[in-house]
């Protein structure tokens, strides 16, 4: 009796563990199974900005310029105003795309509320004013610059170029530390469509390496 009682112990122990080694198993499956629906949930949602700010600032930059493309303002500044944090890339899309928009008020506003501007947000701005032909601003803007490029410089003589400002154009021109392939032709159309011939051949003989192409078409201008 005393064995069977035993046997009987034994056979309920082992079983014991057998249920417990089942629960164990079970946990631990369902534990990996709710961490993989988690995870894909955080994915799913880490795809669209949300109120929590835990999404990548990047999306955010992205909806604000898809709503600037498409003329929707109001929209990208709503985005804008939920974001958990501002960089240079998020104001700077910001401000394009009111410029694109023709908000040159709200542009200037957000330009100088900006706490650190980069060379990028100067020269959208400048650029801004240029399309506008508010040729005073953007000089003002341009000299105030702590840095500047090619691009910035390219932005100011054009600007001049196309309204017929050739002297100033030559005198952003003569400034320059670094002219590329732009700024020479920037300067010789300005000088050819303003009838200024003479300075146009000086300067077009004072560099030996234009296109071909340019050539052809100087030589069509003049002739």
């Amino acid at each position: 009796m005393f064995r069977a009682l035993s046997r009987r112990a034994q056979q309920q122990h082992t079983s014991l563990n057998r249920l417990k080694r089942r629960c164990n198993v079970n946990i631990v499956a369902n534990f990996h199974s709710s961490k993989r629906t988690q995870t894909q949930i955080q994915k799913s949602q880490s795809k669209f900005p949300n109120e929590s700010g835990d999404s990548d600032i990047k999306d955010w930059n992205v909806a604000i310029s898809s709503y600037m493309r498409n003329g929707r303002c109001n929209e990208a500044l709503s985005v804008f105003n939920r974001m958990p944090r501002w960089s240079s890339v998020s104001y700077n899309a910001m401000i394009s795309g009111y410029l694109r928009n023709g908000e040159f008020e709200r542009a200037r506003m957000l330009f100088d509320e900006m706490p650190e501007r980069d060379l990028v947000s100067w020269n959208v701005m400048i650029k801004g004013y240029v399309r506008n032909r508010n040729l005073g601003k953007a000089r003002e803007l341009f000299e105030r610059m702590p840095e500047r490029d090619v691009c910035s410089w390219n932005t100011m003589l054009s600007g001049y170029a196309q309204n017929g400002c050739v002297d100033d154009a030559r005198r952003i021109f003569d400034r320059m530390p670094e002219k590329n392939e732009v700024s020479w032709n920037a300067l010789l159309s300005a000088y050819v469509q303003n009838s200024k011939l003479e300075e146009a051949c000086a300067l077009f003989w004072s560099r030996k390496n234009w296109a071909i192409g340019f050539v052809e078409l100087f030589a069509w201008w003049v002739c």
